[in-house]
């Protein structure tokens, strides 16, 4: 939130148990929020957002990585504004990507790298290797014109532990 700046209401896909949805409330956003399992959900349960065609200013969410372009793709029918995923560093990389990543329709803008490694947790736990894996922010804006940059965030020791995504 620091780095980038949203504006109108947002649609946190993926909500898992709300970490990030909260967040978001905390920073003033409007937040609808839903998820494919119907228990142990932050919002609405049982929402397969793959299959659900509903409208916000922005979405953003930790998709489920194997189904990463998809949730970008249907995100950038459903979106008015902007999408932000936060994604292995590595999605970068395939030669089927690139034609991807230069869609002059919404196009790709910027992506903010972590400069320390992000721990991953489940259920309260620390994933086992979570720390080994590079994470980013690949933000995909409407209106942007121009080629996509890249910035780092890079967190103090009391702001890190406020990056634990589940």
């Amino acid at each position: 939130m620091d780095k980038e700046k949203f504006e109108g209401t947002m649609w946190e896909c993926a909500s898992g148990r709300g970490d990030m949805s909260k967040v978001l409330e905390k920073n003033g956003f409007q937040v609808y929020s839903s998820d494919i399992r119907k228990t142990e959900v932050y919002g609405d349960g049982g929402i397969d957002f793959l299959h659900c065609d509903r409208q916000a200013d922005n979405i953003i969410t930790n998709p489920p990585f194997i189904q990463a372009q998809e949730f970008i793709e249907h995100a950038k029918k459903n979106a008015k504004s902007k999408v932000a995923m936060f994604l292995k560093l590595t999605f970068l990389e395939g030669v089927s990507r690139y034609k991807f990543f230069h869609d002059k329709e919404f196009p790709f803008k910027k992506i903010y790298v972590f400069s320390r490694r992000v721990k991953i947790t489940k259920n309260g736990e620390k994933m086992k290797n979570s720390t080994v894996i590079t994470f980013a922010w690949f933000v995909w804006e409407k209106t942007y014109v121009g080629e996509p940059t890249i910035d780092w965030i890079c967190p103090d020791k009391e702001s890190e532990k406020n990056l634990l995504f589940t």
